[in-house]
């Protein structure tokens, strides 16, 4: 006589619920039919998402490369400034050595902030151009 609404499961095959039950009383049929149609719809919904996980997955593994590219470049060039110092100091304390002491204090100083800005600018155009021909051979 119980009338309220009852949730039946059914994972037999063939189907052991008589149809006079459903049609007789509020219930909620759940059977190896509906189950199979909601794992076909979640299937197809993965598959989406896998393309879309591969498109993320592919777009990431470009960016490691460049960046991979980008630091191999500045680890090879890691010398560039150590092998430009030398050669400054080379040229004022070996090459010009005579010639520089021969100058006034003045003299001196202008001649150290000319080198000292012709080394900044030695190293970092070699990077800036590096990383830029990276940047354009990955586009």
């Amino acid at each position: 006589g119980d009338k309220s609404p009852k949730v039946i499961i059914d994972l037999s095959i063939p189907s052991n619920i008589d149809s006079a039950v459903i049609e007789e009383f509020a219930t909620d049929l759940i059977d190896i039919s509906n189950l199979r149609n909601i794992a076909s719809q979640n299937l197809l919904e993965r598959e989406n998402e896998i393309e879309a996980a591969e498109e993320i997955i592919d777009e990431n593994i470009n960016i490691f490369h460049q960046l991979n590219k980008t630091r191999k470049v500045e680890i090879k060039m890691k010398e560039v400034p150590q092998k430009i110092r030398e050669i400054k100091d080379q040229a004022i304390n070996q090459v010009f050595a005579d010639d520089i002491s021969s100058l006034d204090e003045h003299s001196k100083e202008v001649l150290t902030k000319v080198l000292n800005y012709m080394e900044k600018k030695c190293i970092s155009i070699p990077m800036i151009m590096a990383k830029e021909i990276i940047l354009e051979s990955t586009n």
